[in-house]
Order: structure tokens, then C-alpha cells, then sequence
């Protein structure tokens, strides 16, 4: 049976894949509820490190594999979207409540997706 492409692009990479863009959303995410809490951004990096290990120990309780090096990158890129969204907090170009709201939107469609895509594999 062949498989649809909206399914089939969310294959599990080596080092990268579609799920990295969710994995800095994600982070993203994270920053802002912790921003809500004013906490600084070591603050952040380190309780995004220590969500995102928890994360992905899971997965691999649940016997999900991935690659090491995709684990990793998948917690990198995770820190790179707290980072992102402390810098655009900082830069005050736009409201931050709006940016808060778009990335969760395009991150909570983007995981109902790839999970929809893993549950039909």
C-alpha cells in the first residue's frame, strides 16, 4: 500500500526531521509559559533541558526509537526554541501574547498531525 505524503514526511530521521520543527515549537511553548512565570532564561534552558530529557525517556519507555543523535538534536532543538522565544520577548517588535498564541496554534496542529500520521502507520 503506498503511503500518503502528509503521512510519509513524518518518518523519524537520522539527525532531523519534520518533528524537529515541533521539537522548537515546543520550546517555544515552554518559554512562554515560562516567561508568564518571569523566569530568567537559565531558569528556562534548564527546566526546558530537564522537560525535554524527561520527554524523551518516555519515549523510549514506550519503546519509540530514534536514533541517538536524533534524541539529541531533538533536545538542542528544543533549547533553541526557549532561546528563540527569550530573544523575541526582548526584541519587543510585536505583542508577545499574539506570538505566544500563533506559535501554539501552528504547534498544536502540527502534533495532532504527526501523531495522527505515527497512529496510521
Amino acid at each position: 500500500m503506498v503511503r500518503q505524503w502528509y503521512s510519509n514526511i513524518w518518518k523519524e530521521g537520522k539527525y532531523i526531521d519534520l518533528w524537529s520543527i515541533n521539537h522548537i515549537l515546543g520550546g517555544m511553548v515552554l518559554a512562554g509559559i515560562f516567561i508568564f512565570f518571569n523566569l530568567s532564561l537559565t531558569w528556562a534552558l534548564i527546566l526546558g533541558f530537564l522537560i525535554t530529557i524527561s520527554y524523551e525517556i518516555y519515549e523510549m519507555l514506550t519503546d519509540h526509537f530514534e536514533t541517538p543523535a536524533n534524541k539529541i538534536l531533538d533536545i538542542l532543538t528544543s533549547l533553541l526554541g526557549v532561546y528563540l522565544m527569550y530573544m523575541l520577548k526582548d526584541l519587543n517588535l510585536l505583542d508577545f501574547n499574539a506570538i505566544f498564541a500563533s506559535v501554539f496554534f501552528i504547534f498544536l496542529i502540527l502534533e495532532v498531525w504527526g501523531f495522527l500520521a505515527l497512529a496510521n502507520r
